[in-house]
């Protein structure tokens, strides 16, 4: 149980440092493409869009791991004053694997580079011609 949300952790924290990364390579870039909707990249609401995924991906990892840390603080704490409690045993082990299934499904949904925005007609505009 202990190890399964350890390497829950991890994802979770892997999951942050891609948001920090992204938003600084957003935030780096001053030049944009040819038919973006702002001037730089930063002010793009597409690419804030992805940005906004991604922090709300990174969000939802960490407050997955840390109520299935919770629960097993609860089951140390029960364990140091004499008290072994089964339910509160069990209670933990399903908050780390429904942690653990939120995390993979996040991790699955983000892995790799996100796909290109699309960009619609009405959002589209030539520059420079």
């Amino acid at each position: 149980m202990l190890a399964q949300l350890y390497m829950t952790a991890i994802i979770a924290g892997i999951a942050r440092a891609v948001l920090n990364n992204a938003r600084r390579l957003l935030l780096g870039r001053t030049r944009t493409f040819y038919c973006a909707n702002a001037e730089r990249p930063a002010d793009d609401p597409l690419l804030q869009q992805v940005l906004g995924e991604l922090a709300t991906y990174a969000f939802a990892a960490e407050a997955a791991v840390l109520a299935a840390a919770e629960a097993l603080d609860a089951v140390a704490a029960a364990r140091d004053n004499g008290r072994d409690d089964e339910d509160l045993a069990h209670e933990a082990a399903f908050a780390a694997t429904r942690a653990r299934l939120v995390v993979d499904e996040l991790a699955i949904r983000r892995r790799g580079s996100p796909p290109a925005p699309r960009r619609s007609r009405e959002n589209w505009r030539p520059t420079g011609s």
